[in-house]
C-alpha cells in the first residue's frame, strides 16, 4: 500500500489526499479535495472528531486514534489515525495531517 495520509486546512477541509487513502476509502482527490472532512464520518462520531482536533490544536499531535470511516460507497471501515499539527513559523496551527491505515 502506498502512503496514506490526507490533510485538512484550518476548516476541516481536505486539501491533501494519497492514493493510500484513496486505496481506503475509494474517494478519488477530484471528488474529495476541497470538501469537509466531515463526509468521511458517521455520524455517531462527529463529536469525537471535534474533540480529538481540540487534542490536536493543543497537544500538537495524537497517536493511535481508533475510529470508523465511511467510504465512498457508503461502506464503514474501522481506521487508527495519528494526527499531526502543522504550525506556521509563529506557533499558529494552520493544518493537520493525518495517517491513516487500516485497523487490526
Amino acid at each position: 500500500m502506498s502512503d496514506s495520509f490526507l490533510t485538512l486546512d484550518p476548516r476541516m477541509n481536505v486539501v491533501a489526499w494519497t492514493s493510500g487513502v484513496q486505496e481506503i476509502l475509494e474517494y478519488e482527490p477530484g471528488e474529495i479535495l476541497g470538501r469537509p472532512v466531515l463526509v468521511l464520518v458517521p455520524e455517531d462520531q462527529r463529536a469525537a472528531v471535534a474533540a480529538v482536533m481540540r487534542r490536536v490544536a493543543e497537544e500538537g499531535r495524537v497517536h493511535g486514534f481508533h475510529a470508523e470511516r465511511m467510504t465512498r460507497s457508503g461502506r464503514r471501515v474501522k481506521v487508527v489515525a495519528d494526527l499531526l499539527a502543522i504550525r506556521t513559523p509563529a506557533g499558529d496551527h494552520c493544518a493537520t495531517q493525518i495517517t491513516v491505515r487500516r485497523a487490526p
